[in-house]
């Protein structure tokens, strides 16, 4: 058995909706959660396990990492937000990603930050499940909020090829 033995057309074919693809209209929470449940379906580590819950989305909103819902609805803005901690999560504690999402805001507009993540984590899912890369090194003209956020998503990345291995060595095993 060998990398080439893990199933990776899920995460070669991942496409996190950019903010222009983000629903217009403002959702519901049940909505909200089936929304980011089938997008980041790739994150699970099992098939059973919630991505996100109603629940989880409160208790950001209680902690103040996403705004609250303006007459119990979801906008752009709080979407990005959860998409953001849905998957960062797996490698940062909530007050990092609110600290990091702050420094981030005094350079960049939501908008660009959230754009510039979809495309740090889909380089970075390439990079670590297909051994290519686009951009995944920095050189001295890379701002830090991008090395930033390219260090995170890696992190994420290489968490993920870490739990598909381990789950294939667990099937095989149990197959033997």
């Amino acid at each position: 058995m060998n990398i080439a033995d893990i199933e990776t057309s899920d995460i070669l074919e991942f496409h996190l909706p950019r903010w222009d693809e983000l629903p217009e209209i403002e959702l519901y929470m049940d909505q909200v959660v089936a929304t980011l449940e089938k997008k980041l379906e790739i994150f699970a580590q099992t098939d059973d396990q919630k991505i996100i819950t109603s629940t989880m989305i409160n208790n950001y909103v209680k902690q103040k990492v996403v705004k609250p819902p303006v007459k119990k609805r979801y906008g752009r803005l709080q979407i990005s937000y959860l998409f953001v901690v849905c998957i960062l999560k797996r490698v940062m504690n909530i007050s990092d990603i609110c600290e990091s999402i702050e420094v981030m805001l005094k350079e960049y507009h939501s908008y660009q930050i959230y754009d510039i993540f979809c495309d740090e984590l889909e380089n970075a899912l390439h990079a670590v499940f297909a051994g290519r890369a686009k951009s995944s090194t920095a050189d001295e003209n890379t701002p830090l909020e991008i090395v930033a956020i390219r260090a995170a998503v890696t992190a994420v990345a290489n968490l993920m090829l870490a739990n598909r291995i381990v789950r294939l060595k667990k099937e095989t095993n149990e197959n033997e």
